[in-house]
């Protein structure tokens, strides 16, 4: 597993943009710094492993892990921006966000853990 130091820049600027554009949006002054923050650790955790890490275990595996982090990034965005235009409970956003983050961990460190 290397790390690309150029690409994990870029990885947080792209979460401290779209972070940006949830607060933005958000017209609940009292849900709009938990919303800021919460998506913005939720980008950039999916960003990170889709961007900045290249890993030199196996090609499938390495494909696999790509696109399994691309999703989940697509994912927690469409959810974060759905978040960004309700009135929402602060339990359901962070379960919400804690399975999705967790299960992400699950099926990475599975598919990491994968030999060919």
């Amino acid at each position: 597993m290397r790390f690309d130091i150029i690409n994990i820049v870029i990885a947080c600027g792209i979460s401290v943009l779209l972070a940006f554009a949830c607060y933005s949006i958000c017209d609940i002054e009292e849900l709009r710094m938990l919303l800021t923050i919460v998506s913005f650790v939720m980008f950039l955790l999916f960003a990170v492993p889709s961007l900045g890490i290249k890993v030199e275990a196996y090609p499938r595996t390495s494909i696999l892990l790509k696109v399994t982090s691309i999703t989940f990034w697509s994912i927690g965005v469409i959810a974060n921006f759905v978040f960004s235009f309700f009135d929402f409970n602060k339990s359901a956003f962070i379960i919400t966000n804690g399975v999705l983050l967790l299960v992400f961990i699950l099926i990475y460190s599975s598919l990491y853990k994968v030999k060919q």
